[in-house]
């Protein structure tokens, strides 16, 4: 009797851990994001810099594909990644280096909290058509994505607001005071605050021991925020958009949370 109940609980066992992690992690692969993305209109030319966190119920059987411009630093705990240059611990990584980039093994495990560091830098064709009128700030968006809330500083000095900007839409925008943008600004930065993975070492960097907390990123996302800072200058603006417009996630159809992109442009 033993001989068959043993086997069977195990495998209504496995079965129940399986169904419930389905269930509480589902099939797809959901991703949190943070992105810092100058781009120059004059010149035509963009860089961007995104923490990418990634956590798959299942792995994607193919990895991840991007951009062959596009750097991805692993992200790993001190006790996962030696500190300086030294081999990190974990699976191997295989990539195909063609037209894109085919992270194809090692990239993303399921079930797992997986952290890249990823830059881009390329000439961009990507813009807001800003023009000033005696009503207002004339906008169209050409980024690519929604933009959700948007702070213009003029050539002449005069700063406007907008927010709920559609990808491909345009909006006229009335003059408003400085102290709208800046107070604008800070609450969407306060309610997007960077945090350290949860029960992981707070210090956490690349496999070649930089600390992202003091990377190029936060610093200047940290400048834009800046209580000292009274005006980014004529001819900027800062916008926030509901998804990247250069760094690639890799997959088409991840669902991503919470995440937090900011543009700094100029025009």
């Amino acid at each position: 009797m033993l001989l068959a109940t043993a086997p069977a609980a195990a495998l209504a066992t496995t079965i129940l851990l399986f169904g419930y992690g389905m269930m509480s992690d589902g099939f797809d692969v959901q991703a949190r994001t943070r992105t810092l993305t100058l781009l120059d209109q004059r010149e035509g030319d963009v860089v961007s810099w995104g923490r990418l966190s990634y956590y798959a119920g299942i792995a994607p059987r193919n990895g991840l594909s991007v951009p062959s411009d596009q750097l991805m630093y692993p992200i790993m705990p001190r006790w996962s990644a030696s500190r300086y240059g030294g081999r990190a611990t974990g699976a191997p990584r295989k990539m195909a280096w063609d037209k894109d980039q085919e992270l194809s093994q090692g990239w993303l495990a399921s079930r797992t909290p997986t952290q890249y560091h990823a830059i881009v830098s390329r000439p961009s064709k990507k813009r807001l058509d800003l023009r000033a009128t005696e009503k207002g700030l004339q906008v169209v968006n050409r980024l690519g994505a929604d933009v959700t809330h948007l702070a213009v500083e003029d050539h002449e000095g005069r700063f406007y607001w907008c927010e709920n900007l559609a990808d491909g839409k345009g909006q006229l925008v009335p003059v408003t005071e400085q102290g709208t943008l800046t107070k604008g600004i800070r609450e969407l930065f306060s309610a997007n605050l960077p945090e350290s993975p949860d029960g992981g070492d707070s210090s956490y960097g690349s496999v070649y021991g930089n600390a992202l907390s003091q990377g190029i990123m936060e610093a200047r996302l940290e400048a834009i925020n800046s209580p000292m800072v009274q005006s980014w200058g004529p001819g900027k603006y800062i916008a926030f958009t509901k998804r990247a417009v250069e760094i690639d996630l890799g997959l088409d159809d991840i669902v991503e949370e919470a995440s937090f992109h900011v543009i700094e442009g100029t025009w």
